[in-house]
């Protein structure tokens, strides 16, 4: 009995769907909209909060990548989106997929190399690298709200030039051999080195001014 009620019901609701299809009365949240990665995204987007937390770095707040990923994991899987971010030689790629249509978009980020992050050694500071371009490439992609927009308006730091080295006399007298012989050039010398006056002197003698 309870399973014809329910069949007639369908029945009927499937004949009132005809009957405001044919008069034209669909509103616009009855029309299917057509799914593609853009739009699980836009939903997406939607749906996520601001992920401001309480984790400070330099003076202003913002939600490490852990926090990001907690809050973004189950959204995506909502959309029926996911994310990878498989590390290269020189990077690391960031990887939006639909599970649903199984298109996808990638991007990739060069992570500097040779920086060394103070009270960190060699592989600390990679890790550290890794996970903040990995942070950043997650809210620029999605256009996430993780953090104080302090960029646009931070104060522009001065670099200090650094001084000079000296150089003795013994030592010109072999770089100025070494210009002789081809292998150091004058522009190297007063670049790398702050001569006093006689020693300009002896370098333009040398070159014969």
């Amino acid at each position: 009995m309870r399973a014809k009620h329910k069949e007639e019901k369908v029945q009927n609701d499937e004949a009132l769907e005809f009957d405001n299809f044919v008069r034209g009365n669909y509103t616009e949240d009855m029309i299917p909209k057509p799914v593609n990665i853009y739009s699980q995204i836009a939903d997406f987007q939607n749906e996520v909060p601001i992920l401001i937390k309480d984790t400070k770095g330099y003076g202003y707040n913002y939600a490490d990548l852990t926090q990001i990923n907690k809050v973004i994991t189950p959204l995506l899987y909502k959309h029926g989106l996911g994310v990878i971010q498989p590390l290269t030689s020189e990077g690391v790629n960031t990887i939006i997929f639909s599970t649903i249509t199984g298109e996808k978009i990638e991007t990739y980020c060069k992570i500097p190399q040779g920086v060394d992050l103070k009270g960190m050694n060699t592989y600390q500071s990679y890790g550290s690298a890794i996970s903040y371009f990995r942070r950043y490439a997650l809210v620029s992609f999605f256009n996430l709200i993780a953090d104080q927009d302090t960029d646009a308006s931070g104060e522009q730091v001065k670099h200090e030039a650094k001084a000079k080295r000296t150089i003795s006399d013994n030592d010109l007298e072999q770089a100025l051999q070494m210009v002789s012989e081809g292998s150091y050039t004058i522009d190297k010398l007063q670049k790398n080195y702050a001569l006093t006056n006689s020693q300009n002197k002896t370098v333009e003698n040398f070159l014969g001014k």
